[in-house]
């Protein structure tokens, strides 16, 4: 096995949930029904939003659908840079949500924390400053600048990492202290006002650099379509159909995907079956035995 067989496996795990949604017909008859209702009520605004939300779904599942067997036949360089792409947008989110949770903690517990501070010691008086380092526990703000820093510097080493794998060049610096410069605006007194806005700006610079990279790439893209459907047309041509499918099939090296994807679901299967009542106190043995008897939707 692969790495690019496992990479291969979230497409299948993401076409057999729009199998089970049947692309959006799963809930035909209900959606009649309602229709028919709503019909017979008069109120044609909710008769007509009911119709663009079951169109809409379907529309949305076929080209969820479409991206994912795109992905799963992929070749493995761009597979691999699709994945890099994918793990550099979680990485900003990540940042944003952690730079997002400590600012709350701190604009909740510590807003007038600063201020005070520079009240006491410009007044000298040492009394309020040591009062305010034991009732808002000071080390405990610092423990959380200092654990959310790091994590900052970390998640922007990793960004600028993914960003040379893809791209063959590094970052600008200015773009790497986007992760900390919320953190570091924080500690000036009255920022808390417009601090969530600078921290989405500041997540935006990222984005930008992935969206700069995915134009800049455009025909590569297209380049890649029109190649992959001017090969599947030559060679339905020339040969047929089920030569096609049997190139592919050794390509994709599609056993030994399908097998780790069936895997994965027995064991899911195995993990929700833990959480029932009815197997729940049971051994592992007693749990594979059952799902053998019983089966899973695999």
């Amino acid at each position: 096995m692969r790495l690019c067989d496992f990479l291969r496996v979230p497409a299948l795990f993401i076409m057999d949930q729009i199998f089970k949604i049947s692309f959006g017909f799963e809930n035909l008859e209900s959606m009649i029904i309602n229709l028919n209702i709503t019909s017979k009520n008069g109120d044609f605004t909710q008769y007509y939003k009911l119709i663009f939300l079951f169109f809409a779904k379907i529309i949305v599942s076929c080209l969820i659908f479409c991206s994912s067997l795109c992905l799963l036949a992929l070749p493995t360089r761009y597979l691999y840079l699709v994945y890099l792409h994918s793990v550099s947008v979680c990485i900003v989110l990540l940042s944003y949500w952690a730079n997002t949770e400590t600012l709350n903690v701190l604009s909740e517990k510590y807003e007038h924390f600063i201020t005070i501070m520079i009240n006491g010691a410009v007044t000298w008086d040492i009394d309020i400053i040591i009062h305010h380092f034991k009732q808002l526990q000071i080390v405990n703000v610092l423990y959380l600048l200092f654990f959310n820093v790091m994590l900052q510097i970390f998640l922007s080493q990793v960004f600028d990492f993914l960003q040379v794998c893809t791209t063959n060049h590094s970052n600008h610096k200015v773009f790497n202290l986007g992760f900390i410069m919320p953190t570091i605006i924080a500690l000036i007194p009255g920022s808390h006002a417009f601090l969530n806005t600078v921290s989405v700006l500041l997540t935006l610079l990222p984005m930008f650099i992935m969206l700069k990279t995915l134009l800049l790439n455009i025909f590569t893209i297209i380049d890649l379509f029109c190649h992959g459907y001017n090969h599947i047309r030559l060679t339905i041509n020339n040969y047929e159909i089920n030569n096609l499918i049997m190139i592919e099939w050794s390509r994709l090296n599609i056993p030994s995907v399908l097998r780790i994807f069936w895997a994965m679901r027995v064991l899911k299967q195995m993990a929700y079956l833990l959480t029932q009542k009815e197997i729940k106190n049971e051994t592992l043995f007693k749990v594979v035995k059952y799902l053998l008897i019983k089966g899973c939707n695999t």
